[in-house]
């Protein structure tokens, strides 16, 4: 009989349920769709400091629009007041206090328009910054996907080659004895087969009587721990 097949047979069976679990690759698969959710988030980050830093150039354009016209407007004005042209008291009055205006208008827009450009210098930093991080980020993600995909394949050829050592194992079993052997294994879950080591059962750590211990070492049958009905082999 191929009672050590028995063996071998579980042994391949045992490192194909291990494929089964490993190839999913749990834990890389979690700390990569991490990584994309810190990716969008980032990148969500980035598009709406962009928006915001276009919408204050551009009220920064229309803020200097004005001050050109203004200045230009200041410009007339002090002509106009000291070109002497004009000696009415009155009139001159009146002149002043327009050019007076302008000049605080001149004041509040600069003033409205540094603080323009002093948060777009602070949100340029943070798109920067953020998008350095982004970066790091990607290159982190997509070398963790190549690895992903490496140990797919990896595993994937592991997988064929226990496949291939499966049906060529259970091509030595006797059918009766693969039926034994199969319905062992679905009640300890593809640990159905013990060795007998130092006289006890490997599955239960009971010591196995002598008399049945010859006659596993014999292999002319089948033999079970009497204790947790393991088929043993030696």
């Amino acid at each position: 009989m191929h009672l050590k097949v028995l063996w071998d047979l579980q042994e391949v069976e045992q490192s194909l349920e291990k494929i089964s679990r490993e190839i999913k690759q749990k834990d890389l698969v979690m700390s990569l769709k991490q990584m994309q959710i810190e990716i969008d988030e980032l990148q969500c980050i980035v598009e709406k400091e962009s928006i915001e830093i276009a919408e204050l150039e551009r009220r920064a354009k229309k803020i200097e629009r004005q001050l050109e016209s203004l200045e230009s407007k200041k410009n007339e004005q002090e002509n106009k007041l000291y070109s002497g042209s004009c000696n009415v008291p009155k009139e001159l009055e009146s002149m002043k206090e327009k050019l007076e205006e302008t000049t605080n208008k001149i004041v509040v827009l600069e003033e409205e328009l540094l603080g323009y450009m002093d948060q777009v210098e602070d949100k340029v930093q943070l798109v920067n910054q953020v998008t350095g991080e982004l970066e790091d980020l990607k290159k982190k993600y997509y070398k963790g996907v190549k690895l992903y995909r490496k140990n797919k394949k990896d595993f994937e050829d592991a997988r064929s080659i226990a496949e291939e050592k499966q049906k060529e194992l259970r091509t030595k079993l006797e059918k009766r004895l693969l039926y034994k052997y199969e319905k062992v294994q679905q009640v300890f879950k593809n640990t159905g087969i013990a060795k007998v080591e130092d006289g006890l059962c490997s599955g239960c750590r009971i010591e196995v009587p002598l008399v049945q211990l010859k006659n596993i070492k014999e292999g002319n049958n089948i033999y079970n721990c009497e204790y947790c009905g393991r088929i043993l082999v030696t």
